[in-house]
């Protein structure tokens, strides 16, 4: 759970942020500066990875093949396998690699500046200039969870 989002604004400048998650930089999934009064995004970046993170195929299935997986009980190898068991242990570094691409840590990030590793979602082009006086937050998700702080123009 992100537990601490601080804003720092040195006049003119574009406000920084700095999050952290129990004292350390968080893994993070996306980053939006909301516009309060509009209720939208005015501001949104997400990791690269995002993009291409899990590409895959789809192949022709036939009915047998369609029966065969609804017969199939899901399973998670790192909840449901033993440690032992060897798809347990090749799943473990797969999940950290994925994690790591899919969450990268971010501690600080300044409005409509993108941080390495991340891309703008929104908007296509230039950002906006923040209005003096108009209310907005930024909203920060990731796996541990999310945190919101508001904050003034």
């Amino acid at each position: 759970m992100f537990n601490n989002i601080t804003i720092v604004w040195e006049g003119g400048a574009p406000p920084r942020f700095r999050l952290s998650e129990e004292g350390s930089p968080p893994r993070v999934a996306s980053v939006a500066v909301l516009d309060v009064e509009l209720e939208q995004p005015i501001w949104w970046v997400v990791p690269v990875s995002f993009t291409d993170l899990l590409p895959f195929t789809v192949e022709e299935t036939s009915p047998e093949d369609l029966n065969a997986l609804a017969d199939e009980e899901p399973i998670d190898p790192i909840e449901d396998l033993p440690q032992s068991d060897p798809r347990h242990q090749a799943a473990i570094p797969a999940r950290d690699v994925a994690n790591e691409r899919a969450f990268p840590v971010l501690e600080t990030l300044a409005y409509g500046v993108v941080p390495s590793g991340f891309r703008q979602a929104s908007p296509n082009g230039e950002v906006t200039a923040l209005i003096p006086g108009r209310a907005y937050s930024i909203a920060v998700m990731g796996p541990g969870g999310h945190g919101q702080v508001a904050f003034r123009g």
